[in-house]
């Protein structure tokens, strides 16, 4: 058994190790916030800030990312990589005069009570966004082109960087700021670093016409990626307008997918994506059912016992009143079910994007429908409901477009056979230990 699962571990892409390196950076940072580094209205001055960050840009930048890999061409020596950090750089500069003309708009929509320590702290981030978010093209060159090893150096190298220059400033005494100030000049090396690699793997060209269908192809993934984002903000109001200031906290706290099955699925699929767009749909149907078989071997078991588990952590790690939190939770835990279903990662890799998009509408209408109507049947539950049937009829929708569009069956978008097992296992254990075993916990 340890050596089975020891081979599941070392089938993990490289590029799945990365993105958990990515992760285990913010984690740690987090953590490390809370043991005394900084007081807690710092760290929500912090927390306001990449707040702000990820609504104004993680949606345009995951769009022309997951855009580019539909469209980046075998010939490594042309100027798409170049026109990609052109487009996001641009975008980007944008984004950033808009956010500094707004600032004090912020100060009101999130009442920052310390604006002194908000506006110090928001201009130089605003530097590190601008020079940051094009430096994604250094990581998804490597990640389509196969070259693991510098994938990992450069993954390991740079999220130690920005853990280090967040955390050993105030470690030996300096303030927040000049962590912020030594992570914009970490992002203008990267930023550099960038210009080394387009040098060497790219053409220094302006092509519009590689421009307009690369925004052609990244549109459609970046509104999908706003609508799907909005689902969740929509789910918190509608919590707000219906109870009470503590619910509305122990919901929040449990309204959170596990953040690795999150991970490593979405590293897989633009994995996936990025052999699709290379060697085309059917030399890759078996791959996708291996790898998903693989990613399901690991993450279906690790579900199944945080199940288990959940109910009981929560009131430990934070008290009684969170309860709740775990119920939450686990329901969002049940979206490890069409999370491990790819039919994103063929329609990506083809360039059919425009059908993302409209599938996030529906699932948007589905998630504000079900939410509301589950609601008044099983309370705030059901608004966690309400997400995972949206999610999980958003991807049916395009499992059943990818199958009759290309004429491929059923099984080509998973191993289907784990699936099924894997989806009524977690199915089982929820409804054994969160429906039984719970009320016994409570």
């Amino acid at each position: 058994m340890v050596k089975s699962f020891q081979l599941r571990i070392t089938s993990i892409s490289h590029w799945q190790i990365f993105q958990v390196i990515r992760f285990c950076s913010v984690i740690g940072t987090n953590i490390l916030f809370t043991k005394g580094l900084l007081e807690t209205s710092a760290i929500g001055v912090y927390e306001s800030i990449l707040l702000i960050a990820t609504i104004s840009s993680s949606f345009w930048v995951s769009g022309i990312m997951q855009g580019l890999l539909g469209v980046f061409p075998k010939n490594e020596k042309s100027p798409a990589l170049f026109n990609s950090f052109f487009l996001l750089t641009i975008i980007g500069l944008v984004v950033a005069i808009a956010l500094y003309i707004t600032q004090e708009q912020f100060v009101n929509w999130f009442n920052i009570s310390n604006t002194t320590l908000f506006n110090k702290l928001f201009i130089w981030y605003l530097v590190y966004t601008t020079f940051n978010n094009p430096t994604y093209v250094n990581e998804y060159f490597w990640m389509m082109t196969n070259r693991n090893k510098p994938l990992l150096l450069y993954g390991s190298l740079i999220y130690f960087l920005q853990f280090a220059v967040l955390i050993l400033p105030l470690a030996v005494g300096f303030s927040l700021l000049q962590s912020f100030q030594l992570l914009a000049v970490l992002s203008i090396c990267k930023w550099i670093y960038s210009w080394i690699i387009i040098y060497q793997h790219s053409q220094v060209l302006i092509e519009p016409k590689f421009i307009r269908i690369l925004l052609s192809k990244s549109v459609p993934l970046a509104a999908a990626t706003l609508i799907s984002g909005y689902a969740q903000y929509i789910d918190a109001w509608i919590v707000k307008k219906h109870f009470d200031d503590a619910t509305f906290a122990a919901f929040m706290y449990g309204a959170r997918e596990f953040p690795l099955s999150l991970i490593m699925a979405n590293a897989l699929s633009e994995t996936l994506a990025n052999r699709i767009r290379v060697n085309g749909i059917h030399d890759n149907l078996k791959i996708i059912g291996n790898e998903a078989k693989k990613l399901g071997l690991i993450l279906f078991p690790i579900t199944c016992l945080l199940i288990v588990v959940m109910p009981v952590l929560f009131p430990l790690i934070y008290n009684h009143d969170f309860t709740l939190s775990a119920s939450i939770f686990n329901i969002y835990l049940l979206l490890i079910i069409p999370r491990l279903l790819f039919p994103q990662s063929i329609l990506i890799g083809c360039g059919k994007n425009p059908i993302i998009l409209w599938s996030a509408v529906i699932e948007l209408g589905i998630n504000i429908g079900c939410s509301l109507l589950l609601l008044n049947i099983m309370g705030i539950e059901g608004i966690a409901w309400g997400t995972v049937i949206a999610y999980m009829a958003d991807k049916i929708f395009l499992w059943l477009y990818v199958s009759k569009k290309f004429q491929l069956p059923l099984q080509s978008v998973t191993h289907l056979k784990l699936w099924i097992t894997g989806s009524l296992t977690v199915l089982g254990f929820y409804i054994v230990y969160h429906q039984i075993l719970s009320t016994f916990l409570l």
